[in-house]
């Protein structure tokens, strides 16, 4: 961490805290605006004409790996809401401020990952389905089993339903 400013802290309870927290959500801010990508302006007509001379082991192989990545990238999206909500109804304002401006920009960059794995899934791998909800449900078939567990029963049991008690 080149950066000083990255590295000034304090430790407060006990925990590394930045001195300067005024400067996080500016750093945040201009790091997403110079990182933000369009799923819809990536060039995959490559990929389709590469993939049916693929030879059917590899394909398999990265229908699989691009299948989980749908199913994945879909289910961190919608499991990341609830957690900006919380963090606001936390009781150290500066904080949740940001820990719910940092949940937003990654929720929003796990949106952008799933509409890019569902074009994959749709132009690429040809997955069946006219919509992305239906495109997902298509790329389950080739998830492994283990996979679909991590994202759909472990992922969203940390969901936080509600603040604890004496919050919010």
């Amino acid at each position: 961490m080149g950066d000083p400013q990255l590295r000034d802290y304090r430790i407060v309870g006990g925990l590394e805290v930045f001195a300067d927290r005024s400067f996080w959500p500016n750093f945040f801010s201009r790091t997403v605006a110079r990182l933000q990508w369009d799923p819809a302006a990536i060039d995959l007509s490559g990929d389709v004409r590469a993939w049916p001379g693929l030879r059917a082991a590899r394909r398999r192989r990265l229908t699989t790996l691009l299948a989980g990545f749908c199913v994945a990238e879909d289910a961190v999206a919608e499991e990341l809401t609830p957690f900006s909500g919380a963090a606001r109804k936390a009781t150290l304002t500066s904080t949740e401020n940001l820990v719910a401006w940092v949940f937003f920009l990654q929720r929003r960059d796990e949106q952008r990952h799933a509409r890019l794995f569902d074009r994959i899934g749709a132009e690429v791998l040809g997955l069946a389905g006219d919509t992305p909800v239906q495109r997902r449900a298509a790329a389950r078939a080739y998830v492994p089993p283990a996979m679909l567990e991590l994202f759909e029963v472990r992922l969203p049991v940390l969901r936080p339903s509600s603040p604890p008690a004496g919050r919010g």
